[in-house]
């Protein structure tokens, strides 16, 4: 058993600057106490929970991460003789003091940050009682003290001295507690709430601070001249006056305790040092930072709270910062060149390249050509073969004419083609080859030109040097030839003398007057009219026109006949025809009438369209 001493420090300052803001009163929503209002807990159904007597348990994670005087905390550690320290990140060391007398704590760290204030647990080993439950849910922290305190004279041990500090994930703290008085005032323990940082221990407890009940905290008018030797107020009821311009006048004007974080953030690839490398650093401190990109990376520039290009730079620590270093990746061009005749394929065939990459370079010599060797940011002779980007690089191909080779280059002028036997890229010197000319329907073989004249074909030519021959091809002209039988004439579109292979000609059969278009023959045939002829060769056609033909009809009325000369069934145009009209017996002629008129008989008319003639017979 240890001799009780009340080793608490809780709240440091900072968490303060946060929640209540300098200058501003304090208001019991945001900082406040509630006697005998514990939430109610059952061990294990929240995230975590730990205890421990005379010992640091080592950073443990608060569950989620709190702000508290512009410094983000995410960790805790915790001894049971009597504080929470509030750490950065796992790797800052806790003081680990352990028990103690508090102002000892105060001393070696004055600027660390505590949370949570209680007593030594005398008992827990001896009754087997936990000494703090830590736990946590996804929106708060809730350090909880369950135990019995040291069994004085006339106290049970169901009488428990409880205290809780929840710490809330926007920033709020409360804080609750319970007592137990005792006659044997060297054991007297006590919970509440004590304000730590300085060579004075405050405290709360039952006597101080009514049951029931929460503080709006007002400051004295004298508060920036009093030294706080309980100057600002005349009793302890008054405390809550007092500890806030506690906060206010010791604390928040010695900004040499605050420490600040620098963060530092990367777009890219590369990193930033920090000099001094520390997790914090106090007000005013001049960190020098420098990018360091990685290969094939540069740096850009700052962003957040340090901006511009300059690099090294520096930034004083005035407050938490954050900063950016932004890189931007390297672009390498590949450019290949060729002696000789022959290309290079690059893979991947990009425009440009990020560091590191691997590309494959492949030397394809043309024919009679053979790959030599690479030069500039290649070399040797392997094909293909690969190089890697790290620079601007140039790569140069070099290609050497094979010898005893010769190639035949054939070319054409107007529409046709060439073969050539052997059909090869090469030949070896004084090969012969045959070469013949086709041309393309409607053009005609004319003759060569080049390392073969004449107009022979097909015909062949002898390879000892490289050669090149062109067949020229010219093309055929047709005539289109246009008869008639009987009257009328034809037009044909387009009107030409000659026509090349393919043309299309629309020809039209136009009749004389009393004369009818029959039929095409020839190359053309049918009766449609307009027709059309496609001209593939010399064409003749002819266009048959009949003379049109007409009916005579004759009618009596009366008794008598006509007779119609000559008499036929169909007239020609413009045939004259006599009719006569003969009375029978007592029937005497009268007159004519439809297409003939008058009473003159006989009488003739003329056959120019399909005519009808009634003779009138009366007694």
């Amino acid at each position: 058993m240890k001799t009780p001493t009340s080793t608490v420090k809780a709240i440091f300052v900072t968490s303060l600057v946060l929640l209540f803001g300098i200058g501003t009163s304090v208001h019991a929503s945001s900082f406040r106490e509630v006697a005998y209002e514990f939430d109610s807990y059952t061990f294990g159904n929240l995230d975590w929970a730990e205890s421990a007597d005379d010992t640091s348990t080592g950073p443990n994670s608060l569950g989620f991460s709190v702000t508290i005087g512009g410094a983000t905390y995410s960790y805790f550690d915790m001894s049971s003789n009597g504080y929470i320290e509030l750490l950065t990140d796992a790797c800052d060391v806790p003081t680990d003091h352990g028990w103690g007398d508090v102002n000892g704590l105060i001393t070696a760290d004055p600027c660390a940050t505590y949370l949570l204030a209680a007593y030594d647990d005398l008992s827990s080993l001896v009754y087997g009682y936990h000494g703090y439950l830590l736990l946590s849910d996804p929106n708060r922290a809730v350090f909880y003290y369950e135990t019995e305190t040291y069994e004085d004279t006339g106290v049970s041990l169901d009488q428990l001295n409880l205290f809780e500090v929840i710490l809330y994930e926007d920033g709020n703290v409360q804080w609750n507690f319970n007592y137990a008085e005792y006659s044997f005032s060297l054991l007297d323990l006590f919970s509440g709430l004590y304000f730590g940082n300085t060579q004075t221990l405050l405290e709360l407890d039952r006597y101080h601070i009514p049951e029931q009940e929460s503080y709006l905290y007002y400051g004295c008018d004298d508060w920036l001249t009093t030294d706080f030797n309980n100057d600002c107020f005349t009793d302890w009821a008054d405390f809550g006056i007092f500890a806030l311009q506690w906060f206010k006048c010791t604390e928040l004007n010695n900004i040499n305790c605050w420490l600040y974080t620098l963060t530092i953030n990367t777009v890219g690839s590369g990193s930033v040092t920090k000099t001094p490398d520390q997790a914090t650093f106090t007000y005013g401190t001049i960190v020098d930072v420098n990018a360091i990109a990685d290969p094939g990376w540069t740096f850009d520039s700052w962003s957040g709270d340090l901006t511009g290009s300059t690099n090294p730079n520096s930034i004083t620590m005035d407050g938490s910062k954050t900063i950016t270093a932004t890189f931007t990746e390297d672009q390498y061009v590949l450019t290949i060149n060729t002696v000789g005749n022959g290309s290079v394929t690059k893979d991947p065939n990009q425009a440009t390249y990020t560091y590191g990459t691997i590309v494959d370079v492949n030397a394809i010599a043309d024919a009679n050509w053979t790959f030599s060797a690479w030069s500039g940011d290649l070399s040797g002779s392997n094909n293909p073969d690969t190089i890697t980007m790290d620079a601007n690089k140039t790569v140069t191909a070099t290609f050497t004419e094979d010898q005893n080779h010769a190639t035949l280059t054939i070319n054409t002028i107007g529409s046709g083609s060439v073969t050539k036997t052997p059909d090869q890229a090469t030949f070896t010197y004084d090969t012969i080859v045959d070469v013949n000319a086709i041309a393309d329907p409607g053009w005609t073989f004319d003759s060569w030109s080049g390392d073969l004249t004449g107009s022979t074909n097909p015909n062949s030519i002898t390879m000892d040097v490289n050669k090149t021959v062109t067949a020229t091809f010219t093309e055929d002209q047709y005539t289109l030839s246009i008869n008639t039988v009987g009257n009328g004439s034809v037009t044909k579109d387009p009107n030409q003398a000659t026509y090349t292979y393919g043309t299309f000609v629309d020809v039209n059969a136009i009749a004389d007057a009393n004369w009818a278009f029959s039929a095409w023959s020839g190359d053309l045939s049918g009766s449609n009219n307009p027709e059309t002829i496609t001209i593939d060769s010399n064409e003749t056609i002819t266009a048959t026109f009949t003379q049109e033909q007409y009916t005579l009809t004759i009618n009596v009325v009366g008794a008598g006949t006509v007779t119609k000369t000559p008499d036929q069934e169909t007239y020609l145009s413009g045939t004259i025809v006599d009719v006569n009209a003969i009375g029978d017996g007592p029937w005497t002629f009268d007159s004519w009438s439809g297409d003939l008129l008058g009473s003159i008989n006989p009488e003739t008319i003329t056959m120019d369209e399909d005519k009808i003639v009634t003779a009138t017979f009366t007694m």
